[in-house]
């Protein structure tokens, strides 16, 4: 049923539009197989939009840390913070630790086109 729907939408959709409509459809199998939570969705989707900058985890300071921007920080925090299906543990808890461990890294990631 859901490759005839998709291939249904998928038909009236501009090709810039496809990609999201692919978004949705995943989001909802996963959610339905109990593999993700609609908090899951909600976080992947805001990220860091709902965190606040004045009392989020500072942004480490210097010039080796230019290559991430304010809201990309946020969106690291967000994402240390969340716990993804029904796990109780944040899955990427330790995710701000490791980016000021292995900067080097962790640059060459961000300057990709295509990570």
């Amino acid at each position: 049923m859901t490759k005839h729907v998709h291939r249904y939408v998928n038909r009236g959709l501009f090709e810039k539009d496809k990609i999201t409509l692919m978004l949705m459809i995943c989001f909802k199998i996963l959610i339905t197989a109990k593999k993700l939570t609609g908090i899951d969705v909600g976080t992947f989707l805001k990220a860091g939009a709902g965190e606040d900058i004045k009392t989020a985890r500072p942004k480490p300071q210097g010039n080796q840390f230019n290559f991430i921007d304010e809201k990309a920080w946020l969106n690291i925090i967000a994402f240390s913070k969340t716990c993804f299906g029904e796990s109780s543990v944040p899955n990427f808890k330790e995710l701000p630790d490791l980016i000021q461990k292995n900067q080097p890294g962790w640059i060459q990631f961000f300057e990709k086109n295509d990570p």
